[in-house]
């Protein structure tokens, strides 16, 4: 398992949900049962990090491809998931932002990683949202951080981090939003 693979698991849960093929929903679980027994998502680059927007990312395909899979996992994948994603992507997301360590935790961060990091894990918390008691802190951090880049961004449209940074990074905020 790599984080370079979710799009791929994406778009094979994509297949599986439009063809209905149980060879394309076994294939997509196994890898996401790989990614699920990861010690951790972040990039080794973002390492120290607990959490960086990678660890997010990978939180939010987790949330889409069980949206995808609904009905097709079984309970043990379910619970396996969510275990995963609480562990390696909520529970971490949540005590940077409590703490407001690192940097890109902050309400005055204007980088694109905020936004992306906090616009996944928000879908992320979205896609987990059965039980667990401090969904709704997280939905609230995730909201704050997508709000405070969006206003951020000055009249003119220009971004500290330039149009390709910033645009790749917005739909992540806007596609939770």
């Amino acid at each position: 398992w790599s984080f370079r693979h979710q799009s791929a698991v994406l778009t094979l849960a994509t297949a599986a949900w439009f063809t209905g093929e149980e060879r394309l929903v076994s294939l997509t679980t196994r890898v996401m049962d790989r990614a699920a027994s990861a010690e951790d998502w972040v990039a080794e680059e973002n390492k120290p990090m607990a959490c960086d927007h990678v660890a997010a990312n990978v939180g939010a395909m987790f949330a889409q491809c069980m949206d995808l899979l609904a009905g097709r996992l079984t309970n043990d994948h379910i619970a396996r998931y969510r275990e995963a994603v609480r562990e390696k992507c909520l529970n971490p997301f949540l005590d940077a932002c409590r703490t407001r360590d690192p940097s890109w935790s902050r309400r005055d961060c204007p980088s694109n990683w905020r936004i992306m990091t906090c616009g996944d894990a928000g879908l992320a918390a979205l896609g987990m949202v059965d039980s667990d008691a401090d969904i709704a802190e997280i939905l609230a951090y995730s909201v704050e951080c997508v709000v405070d880049i969006l206003n951020q961004i000055p009249e003119n449209g220009d971004f500290a981090e330039g149009p390709g940074h910033f645009v790749s990074a917005l739909w992540m905020g806007l596609r939770f939003l």
